[in-house]
């Protein structure tokens, strides 16, 4: 929880696409190394969270089902892990 919170210092503006609420982050001082991501699935009730530390990327998921990401949500994570 507190690695979550510390790489959303800095956020961009809460969004939503096809139902999917989405904020996207970073560790203060942190761009493109130490990020988050928190995606909620309203519809169904579920949360999902990416998060890269030290360019590791780890997900959790409140529910284990399927929650389709918001295409900005996608770039982003994308991002993290070049080449993939």
């Amino acid at each position: 929880y507190e690695v979550f919170v510390e790489h959303m210092a800095e956020v961009g503006p809460i969004a939503e696409e096809e139902g999917m609420v989405y904020v996207m982050g970073n560790k203060a001082g942190g761009a493109g190394t130490d990020s988050a991501v928190l995606v909620a699935d309203v519809a169904n009730d579920n949360l999902k969270v990416w998060v890269l530390k030290d360019g590791n990327v780890r997900e959790f998921v409140e529910k284990d089902m399927f929650v389709k990401l918001p295409s900005e949500a996608v770039v982003h994570i994308a991002e993290w892990t070049p080449g993939s």
